[in-house]
């Protein structure tokens, strides 16, 4: 049980208001002796009383709090060397050390039944928080009380009035291009996640890309075909590797490098090969995309990512400066890196 002023005030014998001027040091300048003083020290000290942070930053006028909403169904993605990560996860990381930086603290609200706003509402109305950095799927409505508050959603797939913090992912796009062009190939294996059976706007792009190029390409789509329990606890590689070895196995497809939606299939579909080539199908010219980079997570193959660091970054420093008051863009693009795998 938490310990409060009226706690103490009850044992002492005194007002709220003089055990609040005694313990934040004003008991001087409001004339009580210095009797009363040792007395609600001593009781504050044999009670353990811890003073509430977010109450003495309304008692001062200053709030340095920024407040990250997230779901907890925020996909869940496959690290090689960690375990299981949600992308929540890694931001929640990130952020913290940006905000830290900053000279912030960062309050976490999860977002379990869809009635997250009103929460997010309470404490921005009673300054416990200063700004709001929250996950694209975060149930947030834009309505008239929000035009004033300092919010940044990552990612862009929220409500479009919001400000916005989005990879780039025309960069990337290129990045795979001119990736393919070095690597002096004739044809290339591009491995898609099937969505409603269109092939992805990424996936598209590098094809139209390769061919302006006069770079031969194949499409392979699988899906991961998982509920949503099943997605939780990460993507099956073994049940996309499979599809894309059944179509291998049927089709006379000739390429000498692979591209993959992202990591997680690109896997898979070397899984698929090596099953179909042997063990030196591992040589071939391989490229994934790594959504949410994390520095600790190294992959054997070259890689476009979208730094962690640099989104949490910029989402910070776009937040703080709303809160200063300061204009900011409406939407923010982090620009896609390549890793070039080496031994």
């Amino acid at each position: 049980m938490r310990i409060t002023l009226k706690d103490i005030a009850h044992q002492a014998g005194v007002s709220e208001t003089t055990v609040s001027l005694v313990l934040n040091g004003r008991a001087q300048k409001h004339g009580i002796s210095q009797q009363t003083q040792n007395r609600i020290k001593e009781l504050a000290d044999s009670l353990d009383y811890r003073p509430s942070y977010h109450a003495r930053a309304i008692a001062a006028g200053t709030n340095n709090t920024i407040a990250f909403a997230y779901s907890p169904s925020a996909t869940v993605r496959v690290m090689p060397s960690d375990g299981l990560l949600s992308s929540a996860d890694i931001f929640m990381s990130a952020l913290a050390c940006s905000a830290t930086i900053a000279d912030y603290n960062l309050l976490v609200f999860a977002d379990r039944r869809g009635v997250i706003e009103d929460k997010l509402w309470e404490a921005w109305a009673s300054k416990r928080i200063a700004g709001i950095i929250a996950m694209g799927n975060v149930s947030i409505t834009y309505e008239d009380r929000w035009q004033h508050t300092p919010m940044v959603l990552l990612e862009g797939k929220g409500d479009k009035r919001f400000d916005h913090i989005a990879r780039d992912e025309e960069s990337a796009q290129e990045l795979a291009v001119t990736w393919a062009l070095k690597q002096g190939v004739q044809s290339v294996l591009l491995i898609d996640r099937k969505i409603d059976d269109e092939i992805s706007s990424r996936i598209q792009a590098i094809q139209t890309g390769l061919n302006k190029l006069g770079i031969d390409s194949h499409i392979i789509t699988a899906t991961a075909n998982l509920k949503l329990s099943e997605h939780r606890q990460g993507i099956s590689l073994k049940h996309i590797a499979r599809q894309v070895y059944s179509v291998l196995t049927k089709q006379d497809l000739q390429f000498d490098a692979m591209i993959g939606y992202n990591d997680e299939w690109l896997i898979a579909g070397l899984q698929a090969l090596i099953k179909l080539r042997g063990i030196e199908a591992a040589t071939l010219p391989c490229l994934g995309f790594d959504n949410y980079h994390a520095p600790f997570s190294p992959v054997p193959y070259d890689s476009i990512s979208f730094s962690i660091n640099d989104i949490a970054a910029n989402a910070v420093d776009m937040v703080i400066q709303k809160i200063d008051g300061k204009k900011s863009g409406k939407i923010v693009k982090v620009p896609a890196r390549l890793r070039k795998y080496e031994l």
